[in-house]
């Protein structure tokens, strides 16, 4: 087990060095001087544009100003937003607890309607309650979350006032949102359990499960759904990262001050520093994602630990 922790925290370095380097030079290689959109529309001398320039390290090598990004990241230092000129780092700590909140909200949604709708569906298989669920995750999987979120606001918010509209702070902020992504997510989940626990249903030691006089539940609970969980589980890291890495559509939305609305902000103000940091970061939470969905998949499957 130990042997399988290192070959995975292993693959993590390569992992982030990769996503660092295409990230640095994504943002270096598109067109726009860095220094031009620091003084945006006031006009500028040469030698005041070449002082900034040097300021931002923008006149040194390509790779010298890679190995100098690099370095920074251990200690938190991703640079500075060209136009509030704070630190990047901050700029994302202060939004992180808005996204991991909307994230952990809508990942509970997700999973007791994806995770209850795909059972009930697989266990009730050819009855009205498989068609009723499998229309419900047809509905979330064709819905654009844009106009999910826009009617959650018409109806609870502008017809019937339940909850706010529109930004952060207070449970009540939060339901709509997370609602809005967990039912796209929990869609694409229901879809998932209901085709792996088929699959389960039908091997054979689940027939002697049940030969053998074991009550359905259990049969159920400890033979089917450790089985059926393992292609679910990698589909429940992959939303979760997408989840907690800011689901931009729905921070925009709802005008919820989260690391997606960051990220649309910077790239509409062409603010490359924070664009840098705000990849990065996804990247980071992708990759430790990952990571604990393998080591997840020794727990599910013992066999894996010695692949």
């Amino acid at each position: 087990m130990l042997q399988f922790v290192v070959r995975r925290l292993l693959f993590v370095l390569p992992t982030m060095v990769a996503a660092s380097i295409l990230v640095f030079l994504m943002l270096h290689l598109v067109p726009g001087d860095p220094a031009i959109i620091f003084f945006g529309d006031q006009p500028v001398t040469p030698e005041r544009l070449e002082m900034v320039r040097h300021q931002m390290g923008l006149d040194r090598p390509l790779v010298i100003q890679y190995l100098d990004f690099v370095r920074g990241i251990p200690r938190g230092d991703l640079g500075r937003s060209i136009h509030n000129r704070t630190p990047v780092f901050e700029e994302l700590r202060t939004r992180v607890a808005s996204s991991a909140t909307l994230a952990l909200a809508a990942f509970a949604v997700a999973g007791v309607l994806g995770l209850g709708l795909g059972l009930l569906s697989a266990l009730r298989r050819g009855t009205w309650i498989d068609a009723g669920a499998m229309l419900v995750a047809l509905a979330g999987v064709s819905m654009p979350i844009f106009w999910l979120a826009a009617m959650l606001i018409f109806v609870f918010s502008l017809r019937l006032g339940w909850f706010p509209a529109t930004g952060f702070g207070g449970w009540n902020r939060l339901v709509l949102p997370a609602v809005a992504l967990g039912f796209v997510t929990a869609a694409t989940l229901a879809r998932l359990v209901r085709s792996s626990v088929l699959e389960v249903l039908l091997q054979p030691f689940v027939t002697t499960a049940r030969a053998k006089g074991l009550r359905e539940a259990v049969v159920i609970r400890r033979h089917v759904l450790k089985n059926a969980f393992i292609a679910v589980v990698t589909v429940l890291g992959l939303q979760f990262g997408t989840l907690l890495s800011g689901a931009v559509i729905t921070e925009t939305v709802f005008a919820r001050p989260g690391v997606g609305k960051l990220l649309v902000d910077a790239i509409s103000n062409k603010d490359f520093p924070i664009v840098q940091g705000a990849v990065l970061f996804i990247a980071l939470i992708y990759t430790v994602i990952n990571l604990v969905v393998d080591l997840s998949y020794a727990y599910l499957d013992p066999r894996i630990r010695f692949d």
